[in-house]
């Protein structure tokens, strides 16, 4: 069996076959657009994303604009990416949970119509979490690949979910969403940077790569505001932009005390910004969000699950996706969960490495397995039933 395995997020795309441990390829999930709606192509490491908005096929999360991926799926497949001929393999794709029926089928639709998989399965992330979690690197003693339980907090680009599992399937009556991801908080410091010093608003790249170098989660943020206003400031960096020319991607300023004068000109000054931006995790009201922060949404999940579940729950609590990046996030997460829960439970909250790369681990693994046989849908089956 060739089964290409797909976790088609919204920042990015993981791909690569069954079986292996990592995906072979990683590319941006949207088109890079010029002014004057020109299409630039697919971002690369070597691009030029100066003054480029991206257009994305992802919405929220969801599937809307199959035209678009099939043109970045194209380029997936090529030669110089996966090299592979759909017509040849199997396809094993994530896909979020509620999805409506019409993201569904215009999913399928692009597999089978457009691509001609052979046959195909779509997957929960929870589930492909649980995957990895008992796959025979990870799997505890006596834990079958089907007895998972804990709960899933999946934060990324889009939205954060709280996934209470049970027995590897996901709880769906006590899932949470947070609306809160890694492209709003990239675009709320888009916002902060351009009012405070520089329009950056077309200059969405450069600053997803500032917020991934220099924001990390307060364990304070109160105490840590105050600080930002100290002299000296030990939250205070600096970062250099890069000029176009000799780069396209900065750096943090930190090493050299007596920067150049080329390099006076492009620095970006990030004092409270670095905190500012991972708190909307925490707390989403300080912009207008109208939820809880994460770890009260994780609690809200476990206690919205069976009375019974709650004591495996608090003490199995997983983080994954990009925003699990942050530095700090797990102890403050701990530290809050620890606050929120009944005193006698234990609480344990933990992220694998490369938590960005965990549901593509678990959807390898599972499509290596026979029980992705079962849940494959060929594609004379998809033409004779539908989605159904």
């Amino acid at each position: 069996r060739n089964v290409v395995v797909v976790d088609n997020g919204g920042h990015t795309i993981k791909a690569g076959f069954a079986g292996e441990s990592t995906p072979r390829c990683i590319i941006s999930n949207s088109l890079a657009k010029s002014k004057g709606n020109v299409i630039r192509g697919l971002l690369t490491p070597s691009a030029d994303v100066s003054n480029v908005a991206l257009k994305s096929p992802i919405d929220r999360g969801y599937l809307i604009n199959g035209n678009l991926e099939k043109e970045i799926w194209s380029y997936l497949f090529n030669s110089d990416n996966l090299s592979v001929n759909p017509k040849q393999c199997e396809a094993i794709v994530t896909l979020p949970l509620f999805a409506l029926n019409a993201n569904i089928t215009l999913l399928a639709d692009m597999l089978f119509e457009k691509f001609g998989f052979t046959s195909v399965a779509l997957v929960n992330p929870a589930t492909m979490v649980a995957e990895n979690e008992t796959s025979p690197s990870h799997r505890l003693k006596g834990v079958a690949s089907d007895a998972w339980c804990g709960v899933v907090v999946d934060s990324g680009f889009s939205f954060t979910h709280a996934i209470p599992v049970f027995r590897s399937q996901p709880v769906m009556s006590a899932v949470r969403r947070l609306n809160v991801g890694g492209k709003l908080m990239t675009n709320y410091l888009k916002e902060i940077i351009s009012f405070r010093a520089w329009n950056m608003m077309e200059e969405t790249v450069l600053i997803n790569h500032i917020k991934e170098k220099l924001c990390f989660v307060s364990q304070s943020f109160e105490k840590d505001l105050k600080t930002c206003k100290t002299v000296p400031n030990p939250i205070f960096r600096q970062y250099v932009l890069p000029d176009y020319r000799t780069s396209h991607t900065g750096y943090v300023f930190e090493d050299t005390p007596n920067p150049t004068e080329g390099e006076i000109d492009q620095i970006l000054k990030m004092n409270n910004e670095r905190i500012y931006i991972p708190e909307l995790l925490f707390q989403p009201t300080i912009i207008g969000v109208n939820q809880r922060g994460i770890s009260e949404v994780i609690v809200e999940a476990i206690e919205a699950s069976p009375a019974e579940l709650h004591s495996v729950l608090f003490s199995n609590i997983v983080l994954v996706g990009g925003n699990m990046n942050l530095p700090g996030i797990l102890e403050r997460i701990q530290r809050e969960i620890r606050e929120l829960a009944p005193s006698h439970l234990e609480v344990n909250v933990r992220i694998p490495t490369k938590p960005e790369l965990v549901i593509w681990q678990g959807a390898s693994t599972f499509a290596a397995s026979p029980r992705a046989e079962n849940l494959m849908v060929s594609r004379e089956d998809y033409h004779q039933f539908g989605v159904s």
